[in-house]
């Protein structure tokens, strides 16, 4: 019940009490509450919860430099956006419009209803009666047009790169105006270590024979890689007697042997 919601597909928090409910009152589980309890996966355990917690602190925090490495190019639009007169002039038309302090919340922001990945055209054919429609509509176009996650008073809030993971997955959102460097813009590592806390909910500690005899491999390459260096042998002469002591395949690319020795460190 108290899962990361990150990690958990539903709420147990109201099926936990009917379920309590129904054991203090001494009557069966139905058929159907048995096989959601069936269908439930296992919890994560305690070194899981505590990466989640500080990913979730973070989130909370809405602190985007535990992934990201260029944030300049987020800060350097967002100022763009801040200083742009024609942005300014339409949002004073929209607030010339509609009475947009209906749409605010509790700190002064209006949020752009966030497009779905799984379908990127929801609520599009929307109806044009009500009023609440015609802004969110205006407001969307707007949004759209300047990249924007919503307005903070009159202040635009631009989109801003994300990792969240998900019960199901792990999801890097990239805006619109964003020109992407794989390799520049990530903290790639810290990425993977957060998506791989999937199978360690599933697996916990332990290795599987297969990551575990992986391992072993990866150990033996990097002492004979230490030898062939030992032993005064370069480039394609080094890979090609490490992969011989490995017993490999001499076809394989020595970009596999790079991969296992990375394993290793």
């Amino acid at each position: 019940m108290l899962a990361p919601t990150c990690l958990w597909p539903v709420g147990l928090d109201t099926f936990g009490l009917h379920v309590a409910k129904n054991l203090r009152r001494g009557r069966p589980l139905d058929v159907q509450t048995r096989l959601v309890l069936q269908l439930l996966s296992v919890p994560p355990s305690p070194e899981v919860r505590a990466v989640i917690a500080q990913y979730e602190a973070a989130t909370r925090m809405h602190s985007k430099s535990g992934f990201v490495r260029a944030r300049h190019k987020f800060s350097v639009v967002q100022e763009e956006r801040r200083k742009s007169e024609e942005l300014a002039s339409e949002w004073n038309q929209i607030k010339a419009a509609f009475n947009v302090a209906k749409y605010r919340d509790s700190s002064g922001m209006i949020y752009e209803e966030f497009v779905q990945d799984q379908d990127p055209r929801m609520n599009l054919h929307r109806d044009w009666n009500g009023e609440r429609t015609r802004f969110r509509t205006a407001f969307r176009n707007f949004c759209h047009r300047w990249n924007l996650r919503g307005m903070r008073g009159d202040i635009p809030v631009l989109l801003n790169v994300g990792v969240h993971l998900t019960p199901f997955g792990t999801v890097i959102f990239l805006p619109a105006y964003w020109s992407l460097d794989h390799q520049r813009d990530f903290w790639w590592q810290r990425i993977k270590a957060l998506h791989r806390t999937r199978s360690l909910a599933k697996q916990g500690l332990k290795l599987s024979r297969n990551q575990s005899e992986r391992r072993k491999e990866a150990d033996r390459a990097k002492r004979l890689m230490a030898q062939a260096v030992a032993l005064g042998l370069k480039g394609s002469r080094r890979d090609d007697w490490v992969m011989r002591k490995l017993n490999w395949d001499m076809r394989t690319e020595p970009r596999a042997l790079r991969r296992l020795l990375k394993e290793a460190l």
